[in-house]
């Protein structure tokens, strides 16, 4: 067990030097060439047997991450003193998804078009037929799309991962991305989540 910052942790028995691994909300994933060491409810794991003063390379089994999930640095690498826990801090975002993107009148948004959220945070760009994989997002929420400087070059959409199909390893929604008021600088109706 270890006692850190954050909480406790489980974990076999340890060694002089240890890495504790922090992957927030990849809990239950497995850390490479460490049989048994797993990420706890928490993400956090104890890879017990570090070598100190040299570089030990610890890497999460990314394909037991959940669908959801996208991890940034599969691989972190650390460089213990002896007897010390070092923190290995793998950057995990919440939400991938698959945006099948039309305006108002049914054509696809135009390929390159930026896909934001309402704070002006990127998070996916259009691709060809108005398709968009977006990343680090809510379950649910509302988007800006922009291709474009002039006021008519954007639009806005509102999605809810719980009315996706699955689409290989992750959720797709088809969307009405509604064309904004220029003059408002907002939405003129309220966007749809889902397109007939």
């Amino acid at each position: 067990m270890l006692v850190h910052g954050s909480g406790v942790t489980l974990s076999q028995p340890l060694g002089e030097t240890v890495a504790l691994v922090r992957s927030e909300r990849a809990a239950g994933v497995g850390v490479v060439a460490h049989a048994g060491v797993r990420t706890d409810h928490a993400g956090y794991a104890v890879v017990p047997h570090v070598t100190p003063y040299r570089q030990n390379r610890i890497a999460l089994r990314t394909a037991e991450l959940d669908r959801q999930l996208e991890i940034r640095n599969a691989i972190v690498h650390v460089v213990p003193t002896r007897g010390a826990v070092v923190l290995a801090q793998f950057e995990v975002e919440a939400g991938r998804l698959m945006l099948d993107m039309a305006d108002d009148a049914g054509k696809p948004v135009p390929f390159g078009a930026a896909v934001l959220t309402t704070n002006g945070k990127e998070v996916g760009m259009v691709g060809p037929n108005g398709q968009g994989f977006v990343t680090g997002v809510d379950r649910a929420g509302d988007l800006l799309v922009r291709w474009g400087a002039r006021p008519d070059e954007r639009c806005a959409l509102s999605y809810d991962m719980g009315e996706s199909t699955a689409h290989r390893n992750f959720p797709e929604l088809e969307v009405v991305c509604s064309r904004m008021h220029p003059a408002l600088g907002a939405d003129a109706s309220s966007p749809t989540s889902s397109r007939s």
